[in-house]
C-alpha cells in the first residue's frame, strides 16, 4: 500500500480509500462503487493493470520453528494435516481444489493465521512472504517460510475501464520509477532487499 502511495503521488494523482475485505472490494469495484483497487491484477474483470505491476505477491507455506519440515515438496506433503489460509485472497486453484488435508481453515487474516500456526493450531499455513515476514519479526513469533515459493503474481492498482487517462498517468509514473532507481530504493529500504535481487531470489528460477 505504501509503495502504491509512492507512485500515485508521482503520477500527480489523488486517491481516497476504503479498506474493506478483498472480496468485498472486489465485489464493490466490479459494480461501480470503487473506481480503483488495491492490490489488483490481471485477473480483475473489466480493469486497466499495468504491464508489470510493482508488488511482488509470493506465497508460500509457514510452518513453525520447532516442524520437521525444511523444503516445500509439494500439496500431498500436508496430506492429513491441518492447514489454514486467509479467505478471500487469490489463491491457486490447485490449493483450493485439494481434498487430502485434514483439515483447511480459512481465517480473516494473515496475523491470525500466523499465530495460530504459532500456537500449534495448524501444521502449516499458506500465506505471502513480504507482509508475514514483517509480521512474524513484529509479533515475535516462532514461525518460519518454507522454500521454495508456491506461486508468485505481480500485483498493481486495478483501474476501471472508465479512467484509461488516469490508468495511463499510473504506468507512466510507475516505469519512471523502474527506470530511475526508485523501485530498488523503495524495496531496500523497507524490505531490506533491492527489487532486482528480491525478484532473482524469490521468483526467477
Amino acid at each position: 500500500m505504501i509503495f502504491i502511495a509512492l507512485v500515485i503521488k508521482r503520477a500527480g494523482l489523488t486517491i481516497s480509500y476504503e479498506m474493506k475485505p478483498w472480496a468485498r472490494c472486489k465485489l464493490e469495484f466490479s459494480s461501480g462503487k470503487f473506481n480503483a483497487l488495491v492490490d489488483g491484477d490481471l485477473d480483475i474483470p473489466n480493469s486497466l493493470n499495468a504491464k508489470h505491476g510493482p508488488i511482488s505477491w509470493v506465497i508460500l507455506f509457514w510452518v513453525h520453528e520447532k516442524s520437521s519440515y525444511q523444503k516445500y515438496l509439494g500439496y500431498s506433503q500436508f496430506d492429513n494435516k491441518n492447514i489454514g489460509y486467509v479467505r478471500g485472497y487469490a489463491y491457486p486453484k490447485e490449493f483450493l481444489d485439494y481434498r487430502r488435508y485434514y483439515h483447511k481453515v480459512d481465517v480473516t487474516n494473515d496475523l491470525k493465521g500466523l499465530e495460530m500456526l504459532d500456537k500449534g493450531r495448524f501444521d502449516a499455513f499458506l500465506g505471502d512472504l513480504v507482509n508475514n515476514d514483517q509480521l512474524v519479526k513484529e509479533k515475535n513469533l516462532n514461525v518460519r517460510a518454507l522454500a521454495p515459493v508456491v506461486e508468485h503474481s505481480y500485483l498493481t492498482l486495478s483501474f476501471s475501464e472508465s479512467l484509461p487517462d488516469q490508468h495511463h498517468k499510473f504506468e507512466t509514473a510507475l516505469n519512471q520509477m523502474y527506470q530511475d532507481g526508485s523501485i530498488d530504493f523503495f524495496y531496500k529500504k523497507y524490505l531490506g532487499i533491492t527489487y532486482k535481487k528480491f525478484i532473482k531470489k524469490y521468483v526467477e528460477k
